[in-house]
């Protein structure tokens, strides 16, 4: 606000001393004097009063103070030295500013143990592979030959699309299941909420069957404990009665096999 003459008197020494401030009072304007206390920080101090432009005249409220400084406030007459170029001025938790120096190229400010820092920035990195050759599932959980591996620590997103088929012969009402899951390798675990059913066969007479379907993994949000990480798609199928003639997991022209991940954080 732009105060004339009329606001604040007809005289510079009406006004206060060198360095005071100028505080409305609702009413008018009032002078707070310079704080003579190193380190001093204005503050909201409800009844505060100073002494108005004219001497004569009481004492009028205008609801502010110096005090000395505290973990919130920016110190007066306290210089800060040893900032290089570009330097941000932090405020330190003692009421005084610290100079943190400027980051490199690319890196973004973020938080780090609950004070500002610079960090580089997450980047998008994206891992695909697809099955190379058909796999001959069995009964027993093992490695397709199909994985991925997440180079670096950070959470990813990972997605995939399995193609299975099972042959078997029986009776109706006989059936089988077949499931693929992602195995971590490196830190020796399934990645969690992985498993899922590719296939599941139902023999509704007596003869053979084929059953063949392509089934969407997930997607599915994992952080590695320890990166890189090497994730292995598993397969196997499980019997209730019948017999098997044939079970695969298979990339060819009837559809695909794969794993893709991007780290999103």
């Amino acid at each position: 606000m732009l105060l004339n003459e009329e606001d604040i008197g007809q005289s510079d020494d009406k006004v206060g001393t060198v360095g005071a401030l100028a505080v409305g009072t609702g009413h008018g304007w009032a002078p707070l004097e310079a704080s003579t206390q190193s380190g001093y920080v204005l503050t909201v101090t409800p009844g505060a009063k100073t002494n108005p432009f004219d001497p004569n005249l009481p004492p009028v409220t205008i609801g502010l103070a110096w005090g000395p400084g505290g973990g919130g406030g920016m110190t007066v007459g306290n210089a800060v030295t040893g900032g290089s170029n570009n330097a941000v001025l932090v405020e330190s938790g003692t009421g005084t500013l610290a100079a943190l120096a400027i980051g490199s190229t690319g890196q973004v400010m973020t938080v780090a143990s609950g004070a500002p820092a610079w960090a580089t920035p997450v980047t998008a990195t994206t891992i695909s592979a697809a099955l190379a050759s058909a796999y001959t599932v069995t009964t027993t959980p093992a490695n397709t030959g199909l994985q991925i591996i997440l180079p670096t620590a950070g959470t990813y997103m990972i997605g995939g699309l399995a193609r299975g088929s099972i042959n078997m012969s029986g009776v109706a009402g006989n059936w089988s299941q077949m499931a693929i899951q992602l195995n971590d390798i490196t830190n020796s675990l399934v990645v969690p909420n992985s498993l899922t059913f590719v296939v599941i066969a139902w023999m509704q007479a007596s003869t053979s069957t084929f059953w063949q379907q392509s089934c969407p993994l997930g997607p599915l949000f994992y952080t590695p404990t320890v990166a890189p990480a090497t994730i292995q798609l598993w397969a196997s199928y499980a019997l209730a009665s019948g017999t098997i003639l044939g079970a695969t997991i298979a990339t060819d022209a009837s559809g695909g096999t794969y794993l893709s991940a991007v780290r999103i954080a």
